[in-house]
């Protein structure tokens, strides 16, 4: 949320309302009495403003914890939460100035000193909103952040797709659930998590992409990465690993055998790019993996389907 959009957005509601206030009388009292209206109807304004950033953000202690993390990975809880803590204290600091400024009309002794007071009060007003600017953008950011994330349904087993940047995550959940996420033959291509299903007829799997992850300790990750890891430790009901045959196979295999180890979750290995392979199945085998797989063709998606519906069999939907 922009400053001036807010400053401005109040500042012309007010000037349009107040072109429909008639007021008996005339002279320096009549202006005293039109000027309290004006700075009242400033500061109902832009304290609606205000509440609204705040009290419209989710309690951030009630959010599923996989939320809490990604906030934590994309923002930081405790940044935050000061900063919606500043917002709400900036109230007050708009209440002072309006108590301030009223007072000093009401002992105003010339039109010239009401006029200049309103424009000392929008000037202090504008001062107080920039001390919190950056609060509002974090803020904004936030809510975009919590926008970003699918509408996951905790009640069907979840599929979470991971791998190095650019190994074929997206085409592989566009294959298997008809998906339409971004691909682009780039590193870093996913910058949030992607969401489809697929059926065998009457059990609905959720398949989620997320960003793609190096091997790099998790100091050292980007929060597209954290988030990948956030993913995989909370909503996952199995982990579908697939390797690009044409990356460092080595740095892949670490990172795999260090999910493994840390999450303690089920993983299924797939390698990837099946269509591009002289021997997909030689590959998989060698690289410790349940099959090779093409998205582009299709080439054994039908079966990784199978696998996947037969590796989520013990969990209780099923």
């Amino acid at each position: 949320m922009k400053l001036d959009a807010i400053f401005g957005s109040v500042v012309r509601r007010v000037a349009k309302e107040m072109r429909g206030v008639q007021l008996p009388g005339r002279g320096l009292e009549k202006r005293k009495r039109l000027e309290h209206i004006r700075i009242k109807m400033y500061d109902r304004y832009f304290a609606e403003k205000l509440k609204s950033v705040y009290s419209r953000f989710p309690n951030i202690e009630e959010l599923p914890s996989y939320l809490q993390d990604l906030l934590e990975a994309r923002v930081g809880k405790d940044r935050l939460k000061l900063a919606l803590g500043r917002v709400k204290g900036a109230l007050k600091a708009l209440e002072g100035i309006r108590d301030d400024i009223l007072f000093r009309i009401r002992k105003a002794r010339s039109e010239d000193e009401v006029y200049r007071l309103r424009r000392q009060y929008l000037a202090r007003v504008y001062d107080a909103l920039k001390e919190i600017e950056e609060d509002l953008r974090l803020i904004s950011y936030a809510k975009k952040q919590l926008k970003r994330v699918p509408p996951l349904r905790p009640d069907r087993p979840t599929v979470v797709l991971a791998g190095f940047p650019n190994a074929g995550k997206s085409s592989l959940l566009k294959a298997l659930t008809g998906s339409e996420p971004e691909i682009a033959p780039y590193p870093f291509t996913t910058k949030r998590l992607l969401l489809g299903h697929f059926s065998d007829g009457y059990r609905l799997v959720q398949v989620v992409d997320t960003p793609g992850i190096l091997d790099r300790p998790v100091e050292k990750m980007k929060a597209e990465e954290k988030e990948a890891l956030i993913s995989m430790k909370h909503l996952a009901d199995l982990v579908v690993f697939l390797i690009d045959p044409f990356q460092d196979l080595k740095g892949q295999l670490h990172l795999l055998n260090y999910l493994k180890d840390m999450l303690q979750k089920s993983f299924l290995v797939v390698v990837g790019k099946a269509d591009l392979l002289e021997n997909p199945e030689k590959t998989a085998k060698e690289l410790g993996a349940s099959l090779a797989v093409s998205p582009l063709t299709g080439y054994n998606v039908e079966k990784l389907r199978n696998l996947i519906i037969r590796s989520l069999e013990g969990i209780k939907w099923f």
